[in-house]
Order: C-alpha cells, then structure tokens, then sequence
C-alpha cells in the first residue's frame, strides 16, 4: 500500500510541477525557461541554473520581473535559498492590520479589486523610494492599475 501512495504522490507532485513551469513559461513578466541564461542571485551571488531557481528579491534589491532581468544588465534576482530571506523582510513591511497581506497571491491580488497587495502598504512604497523605484512603473503594478480600471 505504501508503495502506491507513493506513486500517486509523485505523480501529483509531476503534475504540479508541470503545471507551475507552464505558468512561468507563459505568464505575464515571465521568461520561457528555454531562453534564461544563468545568472548570480543578487544576495548570495550563487549561480541559479534554472529559471525556476530565481526569485523577485523585493524589498532586498528593486523589484524586477524574470523577463525584466533577462532584458537588463543589472539583476536584481535572488535565488531559492534567499528567499526566505526575502519574505522575512516582506513581512516587516506589514504593519500588525495588514499581517495576513503575507499570504496574499500575485494571481488574487490581479483578479480582485478590493485587495492590496503588500507592494501597496505606506512601508512597501518608502521602500521603493529607497530603492529609486516606483511601484506602479513595474511591470507588476501596472498589471495592477490596469485590471483596477477594467
């Protein structure tokens, strides 16, 4: 019995593989995983081989899409092991009313009006300040305004 569960969990864990590649593959801000190039992770400087291996590093380094760094010079992506790193520093940007933004999706977050995604806390946008970046000029808070005004 213990063998066939484990299969029906490799199995599922195949499917939800494929499924998430595909949605990197092809979702908005996103690079085909055929066209990345390795790069250092922002952070640690460990080489990510893999698209899959990359992250957004906001609020550790400017917000930047997948597709935005293969298109720039400077990278700002950081890699799977720093990204825990990464959303502890998103967290602190919540205040104790806002604390369950954290588990807020990119996708609820599109496709709901009356959300605001932790990019958006007064904390978020002094932090973009810093970094010389303007939240609603990324690829991911004009994806925002635009699904707002529809």
């Amino acid at each position: 019995m213990s063998n066939k569960i484990d299969h029906i969990d490799m199995i599922k864990q195949i499917v939800r593989t494929y499924g998430e590649n595909h949605i990197y593959n092809y979702g908005n801000g996103m690079l085909h995983e055929d066209l990345y190039k390795p790069i250092d992770c922002c952070l640690c400087d460990k080489e990510m081989k893999t698209i899959h291996d990359t992250n957004c590093a906001f609020p550790l380094a400017r917000l930047q899409s997948a597709k935005e760094a293969f298109q720039s010079h400077n990278k700002y992506r950081s890699c799977n092991k720093c990204e825990v790193d990464v959303l502890d520093a998103r967290t602190e940007l919540l205040d104790e009313n806002d604390k369950d933004l954290k588990y807020l999706t990119l996708v609820q977050s599109l496709e709901r009006d009356d959300l605001k995604s932790m990019y958006e806390t007064p904390e978020a946008q002094k932090r973009f300040a810093e970094l010389g970046q303007d939240y609603f000029k990324t690829w991911l808070g004009k994806s925002k305004r635009e699904n707002a005004n529809q």
